[in-house]
């Protein structure tokens, strides 16, 4: 009889998660205006890029869900950079990668994905093509009446950027998510001013996520480190297997 898989979920992974959703849920309350919609989009969010830091295989599918929400939710606030990027090009990009994902599991736990080596042509090509596409957005955004539309180009760029790393499945994905959070935060910390403490779980998700992906970037780490540690010893043995059937023979 087969010994049930060990959940992949640590009991401190577990404990974080539910204390994140309760710190949102109490910034819901706190606020006079009640945005359902807004804490709706905290949670999916929170808990998908929870999922996406432990390199789960499923964690696109969490993803399709939270854009979904975050598209309606900047919407409302006048975030065409926000809506454009997650509606048009980040929601295919995950809808792609979940079929990407399921095939390239890792065989020693297929719970997770496998960590890709991208070479440095392929970093620099993505971050010109990323950097020259940012000033045509900032023009787009400003002719739509964006509001923050600085702030809102530079998270555009550097939350497809981050997301195209994720899902070409590279383990310094995390820095450039690290880097847009920050700006996301005083994004919605400026919108807050101005419109309430209604946003004040989405500002609030975003310090979570935060922390969540300077998790994954040690999670990642370790999953790379691992998995090239399986492989030379895959290697080694099927070397091995190889010799002693040219002894047999």
């Amino acid at each position: 009889m087969d010994k049930a898989k060990p959940s992949v979920w640590k009991w401190y992974e577990i404990v974080f998660l539910c204390l994140s959703f309760v710190v949102l849920i109490v910034c819901f309350f706190v606020a006079e205006n009640k945005n359902y919609l807004a804490l709706i989009s905290s949670l999916t969010t929170v808990f998908y890029v929870a999922t996406a830091s432990k390199g789960l295989f499923w964690s696109p599918f969490a993803n399709v869900v939270c854009l979904v929400f975050y598209v309606w939710v900047s919407a409302t606030q006048g975030f065409w950079g926000e809506v454009i990027r997650d509606g048009g090009l980040l929601l295919p990009l995950a809808i792609v990668a979940c079929f990407r994902w399921v095939k390239n599991r890792d065989k020693h736990n297929d719970q997770i994905v496998r960590v890709h080596e991208i070479k440095w042509q392929e970093y620099l090509i993505s971050f010109i093509v990323c950097a020259v596409g940012a000033v045509g957005v900032y023009f787009l955004l400003d002719y739509l009446g964006t509001n923050q539309v600085i702030l809102n180009t530079i998270t555009f760029s550097l939350a497809v950027l981050a997301t195209y790393l994720l899902y070409r499945r590279s383990q310094w994905y995390a820095i450039l998510f690290l880097v847009n959070n920050v700006v996301t935060i005083v994004l919605w910390a400026l919108t807050i001013e101005s419109a309430g403490l209604e946003y004040l779980s989405v500002m609030v998700s975003y310090v979570i996520l935060f922390i969540l992906n300077l998790y994954g970037l040690f999670v990642w780490y370790h999953n790379a480190r691992t998995q090239h540690t399986q492989d030379t010893a895959d290697r080694k043995a099927r070397y091995a297997r190889a010799l002693n059937s040219k002894k047999d023979q």
